[in-house]
């Protein structure tokens, strides 16, 4: 299955991403850190958009119907962006991880009522998923709620962002190197005007001068572009589930393999049960 291929190498690449954001957002500011993320963002879905245009499947349809619902999407994209790393900064990860997983039962509901259709397995494999995120960021914990209204809205506005994008390339059937591209575009100029006037100079020139900002940068190029075309093949909550199970499991591997980690055996099991969800929605 080709959405398989693009949520294994797609979250792979995003948990590298977010990994590596969240140690630069807290040691410079969001503003930098955002402008070189979707700098590279935009620049893979121009490239993508190019390609498509010299090659012969010429496929960059844009429904002038969907201009309205683009432009909300693209005020609320920058809301989430901003927000976002304001509860990577101010936020504990455990309480980050509960909170954001309401996303996931809130997407079931709104495509359960724009009528997209879910086998039986898809939504088993998803409430597994859900319910072992609950239980392994809960147990034996007690959560700092610091912040915790940033990852509220963040969780909220995701079901909504996500909605408006699927819905564009679905019923409007928008190219979605063309969706994107306006919808990322949006937030570079928010963070980029941004880190212009609150510091004074070009936020691009780290990317010359510090390599992980350049891993960075090509790792959220990767991994946004693979993951939005998985949402062709995808109802957005199965995407959805997919790309936050698939980020957690990779954090889980990284964590095995390049630190000591306490509670290791408890993570394994995590990783291991995450497998069994994702593997249950493929049927």
């Amino acid at each position: 299955m080709i959405w398989w291929i693009l949520w294994f190498v797609g979250t792979f690449f995003w948990e590298v991403e977010d990994s590596i954001a969240k140690h630069k957002s807290k040691e410079s500011n969001i503003f930098r850190v955002g402008t070189i993320t979707n700098f590279f963002a935009l620049s893979i879905f121009l490239l993508l958009a190019g390609y498509k245009r010299s090659s012969d499947n010429f496929d960059l349809s844009m429904n002038p119907e969907s201009i309205g619902l683009l432009t909300i999407r693209m005020f609320l994209e920058v809301l989430q962006a901003h927000v976002s790393f304001q509860a990577l900064k101010c936020s504990d990860r455990s309480t980050f991880s509960v909170i954001r997983i309401l996303t996931i039962p809130l997407m079931v509901m709104v495509d359960i009522s724009l009528g997209y259709s879910f086998t039986y397995f898809s939504l088993l494999g998803i409430g597994v998923i859900v319910v072992s995120f609950l239980f392994f960021n809960t147990k034996n914990k007690t959560l700092d709620f610091t912040g915790w209204y940033y990852v509220l809205f963040t969780a909220v506005n995701a079901v909504i962002t996500i909605s408006l994008f699927k819905y564009s390339i679905t019923h409007f059937w928008n190219s979605i190197e063309v969706d994107q591209s306006f919808a990322i575009s949006s937030v570079f100029l928010y963070f980029f005007i941004g880190h212009s006037y609150y510091y004074r100079h070009n936020a691009l020139w780290y990317i010359l001068k510090d390599k992980m900002y350049r891993i960075l940068g090509l790792s959220i190029a990767i991994s946004t572009a693979l993951i939005s075309y998985s949402y062709a093949y995808l109802n957005a909550s199965e995407a959805t589930t997919l790309k936050r199970a698939g980020a957690m499991f990779w954090a889980i591997i990284f964590w095995t393999v390049f630190f000591q980690e306490k509670h290791l055996k408890k993570k394994l099991l995590f990783a291991f049960i995450i497998a069994i969800g994702i593997v249950v929605m493929m049927f």
